[in-house]
């Protein structure tokens, strides 16, 4: 083909392109009509070539060989090549393996329509594939197909391509990005959720709901939050969030705490953290939040809290004890002098005399005086122990023998004891006292109603993991005697008092608030440890745990 018949070629395609194009906008043609002189001709192919050269997409000619026929100057600014290096040669080697096959399938595509239904009915198709670029890079194109001609009896394609690289690295860097923020919010510790204000339910929730409250992910969009709160929660996050959206100046955050509903009635403790999100108009239209599971953190902080307690009432209690057994040696050497006096009096005044009644009230304050010195030594334990094995099993049935008879009517005492022999190393007499004391006690809790008292002696093993609830508590296993009643219980502010010397619930006179913290002292001496369970108004039980020594010991009898 000569250089004059291509240049013809070319404004004639030229002229095509452009007529589609003016047809397809209802617009008539702009430059002037080839054919009407030489002149014409020339500004007409001038007015194409502009068009044409200056075009910022690729515009090629492919003929049903699969050859390009024409291909646009900027070529070269897009793919490095100028047109010399496309003309006459197959599109194939310029394509990636991956998309010629999709190339080829859209050509025959073509050429069947146009056979079929002609140039009106070939239609637009789009194809977005990699092209060889010189510096050895794929550049993505986008080809839209815009007529179909038969020239010199070949059919042709005319193409226009536009280079989408630089969106393509975009949209793959946007779905990397989201693929990689989407892992983290599916494999969050945390709920991740999206609550919309206009239904009023969650539209998203994060795949940790349904390890954290039991709910499948795609039952747990589109619940309520009545679903997932109690009617007194429910309020209190729906306030909340009414205050947020309410608040045009507010930073629109919420942070709460709230009990969380699980799919199986359990009740989980959850840290709910939310921003509010408005539209282009400043409306609430949403909530997006992170939930956080905090049981574990809130028993651990109340447990820190039971054993700071603890630790103040250990350090309380030696201060008490401290104080108190250094004054009750002092008052223990005056009352020594004092009943020591008053008893010889008594035998030198005349028996029935008001002298001799006197002395012998003075004797009587005197002696319940020493009894109390020995309770406050009970309670520091600063006197001498006896111990050596005894049986707990025997020594609690003596101890219940000797208080049955003290019992109020109308409450029955009942015991639940092992027969198997569970060894301690105590002192008999001491630990006769901690088993008076507390079914003394357990006894007016009735505070005269009908009950029941029930004292049992178990086994019990500590294993490593429960010490650290119990400071004064060693690993092993434990002799436990537990006193429970059916009384009035233990106040819950009061519980962290009971130990305490002189603290008592009696009525004036009825009792001295002693009984207990020489229970405490008398147990702690032995290397054991108290526990109480009980709620106002349910009754309480007591438990008093006493290491076991080895099986091989001879445990006493205590005949008492």
């Amino acid at each position: 083909m000569t250089a004059e018949a291509t240049k013809e070629a070319l404004k004639q395609r030229i002229r095509e392109l452009e007529a589609e194009i003016a047809a397809l906008r209802h617009q008539p043609s702009g430059p002037p009509e080839a054919g009407q002189s030489h002149a014409g001709q020339q500004s007409c192919e001038q007015y194409y070539r502009m068009i044409v050269e200056n075009a910022a997409d690729l515009i090629f000619t492919v003929n049903e060989n699969g050859e390009f026929v024409y291909i646009s100057p900027n070529s070269r600014a897009i793919l490095g090549y100028g047109p010399e290096a496309f003309i006459g040669k197959p599109f194939i080697p310029f394509v990636h393996p991956d998309d010629v096959e999709g190339i080829l399938n859209i050509l025959s595509e073509i050429y069947t329509r146009y056979q079929n239904r002609g140039v009106h009915g070939v239609g637009r198709m789009t194809l977005e594939y990699r092209a060889l670029a010189r510096d050895g890079q794929w550049r993505w194109l986008s080809a839209k197909n815009t007529i179909v001609k038969e020239t010199d009896q070949h059919l042709e394609v005319v193409c226009i391509a536009r280079d989408i690289t630089e969106q393509k690295e975009a949209a793959r860097k946007l779905e990397e990005s989201e693929q990689r923020y989407r892992f983290l919010v599916e494999e969050s510790n945390d709920i991740i959720w999206t609550f919309d204000l206009s239904s009023m339910t969650f539209v998203y929730v994060s795949r940790s709901v349904e390890r954290i409250l039991g709910f499948p992910q795609d039952q747990a969009s589109g619940v309520g939050l009545d679903d997932i709160f109690d009617p007194e929660t429910e309020k209190k996050v729906r306030a909340a969030f009414e205050s947020a959206a309410g608040d045009p100046d507010g930073d629109g955050r919420v942070m709460t705490e709230a009990e969380h509903l699980g799919k199986n009635g359990r009740t989980v403790s959850m840290e709910v953290n939310a921003l509010l999100h408005r539209d282009a108009g400043g409306r609430p239209v949403s909530f997006t939040g992170v939930s956080r599971d905090i049981t574990e953190r809130n028993a651990a902080l109340r447990e820190r809290e039971k054993l700071q307690a603890q630790l103040r009432h250990a350090r309380q209690m030696e201060a008490i004890g401290t104080l108190a057994g250094g004054i009750a040696h002092d008052f223990n050497n005056i009352l020594f002098s004092v009943i020591g006096y008053t008893e010889l009096a008594i035998d030198e005044a005349a028996e029935g005399s008001q002298l001799h009644h006197n002395l012998c009230q003075v004797l009587a304050a005197g002696n319940r005086a020493r009894d109390l010195v020995r309770q406050i030594l009970a309670i520091t334990r600063n006197e001498k122990q006896a111990f050596r094995p005894v049986a707990v099993s025997g020594l609690v049935r003596d101890a219940l023998e000797t208080v049955r008879s003290g019992f109020p009517p109308g409450v029955a005492l009942r015991e639940n004891i092992r027969r198997d022999q569970l060894t301690v190393n105590a002192d008999p007499v001491q630990l006769q006292q901690v088993i008076a004391n507390l079914a003394a006690n357990a006894g007016h809790a009735m505070q005269g109603r009908d009950g029941v008292v029930e004292v049992q002696v178990t086994r019990f093993c500590m294993d490593p993991e429960s010490t650290l609830c119990h400071l004064d508590a060693a690993a092993g296993d434990y002799a436990r005697i537990s006193v429970s009643d059916t009384g009035s219980g233990i106040d819950k502010q009061d519980l962290g008092k009971i130990f305490e010397p002189y603290f008592t619930t009696r009525k004036e006179g009825t009792g001295t608030g002693l009984g207990l913290s020489i229970v405490h002292g008398i147990v702690k001496v032995h290397k054991g440890f108290l526990t109480v369970d009980s709620e106002s108004g349910r009754g309480s039980v007591f438990h008093v745990h006493l290491p076991l020594v080895r099986d091989d010991w001879e445990a006493d009898s205590l005949d008492f």
